[in-house]
Protein backbone atom coordinates (compact mmCIF):
# COMPACT_ATOMS: atom_id res chain seq x y z
CA UNK A 1 0.00 0.00 0.00
CA UNK A 2 3.04 2.29 -0.07
CA UNK A 3 3.21 5.10 -2.58
CA UNK A 4 6.46 3.78 -4.10
CA UNK A 5 4.96 0.34 -4.71
CA UNK A 6 1.82 1.83 -6.34
CA UNK A 7 3.99 3.97 -8.61
CA UNK A 8 6.04 0.91 -9.62
CA UNK A 9 2.90 -1.13 -10.23
CA UNK A 10 1.39 1.63 -12.41
CA UNK A 11 4.64 1.95 -14.38
CA UNK A 12 4.82 -1.80 -15.07
CA UNK A 13 1.16 -2.02 -16.13
CA UNK A 14 1.46 0.97 -18.47
CA UNK A 15 4.55 -0.43 -20.17
CA UNK A 16 3.29 -3.99 -20.48
CA UNK A 17 2.70 -4.43 -24.20
CA UNK A 18 0.65 -7.34 -25.42
CA UNK A 19 1.52 -8.63 -28.90
CA UNK A 20 -2.23 -9.04 -29.56
CA UNK A 21 -4.39 -6.19 -30.79
CA UNK A 22 -8.13 -6.31 -31.34
CA UNK A 23 -9.90 -4.11 -33.88
CA UNK A 24 -13.55 -3.55 -34.81
CA UNK A 25 -13.81 -2.12 -38.31
CA UNK A 26 -17.06 -0.83 -39.85
CA UNK A 27 -17.18 -1.83 -43.53
CA UNK A 28 -17.45 1.03 -46.00
CA UNK A 29 -18.66 1.01 -49.60
CA UNK A 30 -16.32 -0.84 -52.01
CA UNK A 31 -14.33 -2.46 -49.17
CA UNK A 32 -12.99 -5.97 -49.56
CA UNK A 33 -11.42 -8.19 -46.93
CA UNK A 34 -8.06 -7.65 -48.65
CA UNK A 35 -8.38 -3.84 -48.49
CA UNK A 36 -9.39 -3.98 -44.83
CA UNK A 37 -6.46 -6.20 -43.84
CA UNK A 38 -4.01 -3.98 -45.76
CA UNK A 39 -5.22 -1.01 -43.66
CA UNK A 40 -3.90 -2.86 -40.60
CA UNK A 41 -0.56 -3.77 -42.28
CA UNK A 42 -1.28 -7.49 -42.16
CA UNK A 43 1.39 -9.68 -43.78
CA UNK A 44 0.69 -10.27 -47.49
CA UNK A 45 1.01 -14.03 -46.98
CA UNK A 46 -1.91 -14.00 -44.53
CA UNK A 47 -3.99 -11.71 -46.77
CA UNK A 48 -3.49 -13.96 -49.81
CA UNK A 49 -4.24 -17.15 -47.88
CA UNK A 50 -7.42 -15.71 -46.33
CA UNK A 51 -8.57 -14.21 -49.63
CA UNK A 52 -8.15 -17.50 -51.51
CA UNK A 53 -9.93 -19.40 -48.71
CA UNK A 54 -12.88 -16.98 -48.81
CA UNK A 55 -13.13 -17.04 -52.62
CA UNK A 56 -12.88 -20.85 -52.72
CA UNK A 57 -15.82 -21.15 -50.29
CA UNK A 58 -17.73 -18.36 -52.15
CA UNK A 59 -18.09 -16.27 -48.97
CA UNK A 60 -16.56 -13.00 -50.12
CA UNK A 61 -19.77 -10.94 -49.89
CA UNK A 62 -19.43 -8.24 -47.28
CA UNK A 63 -21.89 -5.42 -46.76
CA UNK A 64 -21.39 -1.77 -45.90
CA UNK A 65 -22.11 -0.70 -42.31
CA UNK A 66 -21.46 -4.17 -40.87
CA UNK A 67 -18.61 -4.88 -38.48
CA UNK A 68 -15.47 -6.93 -39.03
CA UNK A 69 -13.70 -8.11 -35.89
CA UNK A 70 -9.96 -8.60 -36.30
CA UNK A 71 -7.37 -9.91 -33.84
CA UNK A 72 -3.77 -9.38 -34.92
CA UNK A 73 -0.53 -10.57 -33.36
CA UNK A 74 2.67 -8.63 -33.93
CA UNK A 75 5.31 -11.20 -34.86
CA UNK A 76 8.88 -10.11 -35.70
CA UNK A 77 7.79 -6.72 -37.02
CA UNK A 78 4.87 -7.97 -39.12
CA UNK A 79 1.19 -8.21 -38.25
CA UNK A 80 -0.25 -11.72 -38.48
CA UNK A 81 -3.95 -12.60 -38.32
CA UNK A 82 -5.07 -14.60 -35.29
CA UNK A 83 -8.82 -14.30 -35.87
CA UNK A 84 -11.19 -12.57 -38.29
CA UNK A 85 -15.00 -12.60 -38.25
CA UNK A 86 -17.72 -10.85 -40.25
CA UNK A 87 -21.44 -11.35 -40.96
CA UNK A 88 -22.55 -12.52 -44.41
CA UNK A 89 -26.27 -12.10 -43.70
CA UNK A 90 -28.67 -11.62 -40.79
CA UNK A 91 -28.15 -15.10 -39.36
CA UNK A 92 -24.72 -16.27 -40.57
CA UNK A 93 -21.21 -15.19 -39.57
CA UNK A 94 -17.88 -16.25 -41.03
CA UNK A 95 -15.06 -16.86 -38.57
CA UNK A 96 -11.49 -17.45 -39.70
CA UNK A 97 -8.97 -18.59 -37.10
CA UNK A 98 -5.33 -19.46 -37.36
CA UNK A 99 -4.46 -22.90 -36.01
CA UNK A 100 -0.70 -23.47 -36.04
CA UNK A 101 0.26 -22.65 -39.67
CA UNK A 102 -3.13 -22.91 -41.37
CA UNK A 103 -6.35 -20.97 -41.37
CA UNK A 104 -9.66 -22.62 -40.52
CA UNK A 105 -12.91 -21.16 -41.85
CA UNK A 106 -16.07 -21.74 -39.81
CA UNK A 107 -19.55 -20.65 -40.84
CA UNK A 108 -21.67 -19.97 -37.75
CA UNK A 109 -25.43 -19.94 -38.25
CA UNK A 110 -27.88 -18.74 -35.64
CA UNK A 111 -30.53 -21.26 -34.78
CA UNK A 112 -33.88 -19.54 -35.03
CA UNK A 113 -37.10 -20.77 -33.51
CA UNK A 114 -40.49 -19.96 -34.97
CA UNK A 115 -42.91 -18.40 -32.54
CA UNK A 116 -46.58 -17.90 -33.37
CA UNK A 117 -47.97 -14.60 -32.14
CA UNK A 118 -51.66 -13.73 -31.77
CA UNK A 119 -52.52 -10.25 -30.55
CA UNK A 120 -55.85 -8.50 -30.39
CA UNK A 121 -57.36 -5.26 -29.17
CA UNK A 122 -60.38 -3.00 -29.44
CA UNK A 123 -60.03 0.11 -31.57
CA UNK A 124 -60.49 3.32 -29.60
CA UNK A 125 -58.98 6.12 -31.72
CA UNK A 126 -57.46 4.43 -34.77
CA UNK A 127 -56.15 1.04 -35.84
CA UNK A 128 -52.47 2.01 -35.72
CA UNK A 129 -52.45 3.33 -32.14
CA UNK A 130 -54.61 0.42 -30.93
CA UNK A 131 -52.27 -2.07 -32.62
CA UNK A 132 -49.24 -0.43 -31.00
CA UNK A 133 -51.04 -0.53 -27.66
CA UNK A 134 -51.62 -4.28 -28.14
CA UNK A 135 -47.85 -4.78 -28.62
CA UNK A 136 -47.79 -5.26 -32.38
CA UNK A 137 -44.56 -4.05 -33.98
CA UNK A 138 -44.88 -1.13 -36.46
CA UNK A 139 -43.50 -3.17 -39.39
CA UNK A 140 -46.18 -5.83 -38.79
CA UNK A 141 -48.91 -3.15 -38.74
CA UNK A 142 -47.68 -1.77 -42.07
CA UNK A 143 -47.54 -5.27 -43.62
CA UNK A 144 -51.06 -5.95 -42.31
CA UNK A 145 -52.35 -2.70 -43.85
CA UNK A 146 -50.63 -3.50 -47.17
CA UNK A 147 -52.17 -6.97 -47.35
CA UNK A 148 -55.71 -5.83 -46.62
CA UNK A 149 -55.54 -2.36 -48.19
CA UNK A 150 -57.66 -3.37 -51.20
CA UNK A 151 -60.31 -5.15 -49.14
CA UNK A 152 -60.73 -2.75 -46.22
CA UNK A 153 -60.96 1.03 -46.34
CA UNK A 154 -58.99 1.78 -43.19
CA UNK A 155 -60.38 5.31 -42.96
CA UNK A 156 -64.11 4.64 -43.52
CA UNK A 157 -64.76 0.99 -42.61
CA UNK A 158 -63.10 1.01 -39.19
CA UNK A 159 -64.92 2.56 -36.24
CA UNK A 160 -64.29 3.03 -32.56
CA UNK A 161 -65.27 -0.14 -30.69
CA UNK A 162 -64.34 -2.53 -33.56
CA UNK A 163 -62.14 -5.43 -32.55
CA UNK A 164 -59.21 -6.90 -34.45
CA UNK A 165 -56.92 -9.88 -34.09
CA UNK A 166 -53.56 -10.31 -35.82
CA UNK A 167 -51.77 -13.64 -36.23
CA UNK A 168 -48.17 -13.80 -37.47
CA UNK A 169 -45.01 -15.85 -37.13
CA UNK A 170 -41.87 -14.44 -35.63
CA UNK A 171 -38.39 -15.94 -35.62
CA UNK A 172 -36.31 -15.55 -32.47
Amino acid sequence: SSNEFNNLKDYVLKNLNSPYKEYNYIIENNDTIEKILKKYDVANEDINTIASLIVKKKLSNIFARTEVKIIIKEDNGSNRIVSLSYPINEIATIEIKKNKDEFILIENTLKLEKKEVVLSNTIEKNLYSSALEAGIEPNIIVAFADMFGFEVDFQRDIRSGDKFEVYYERYI
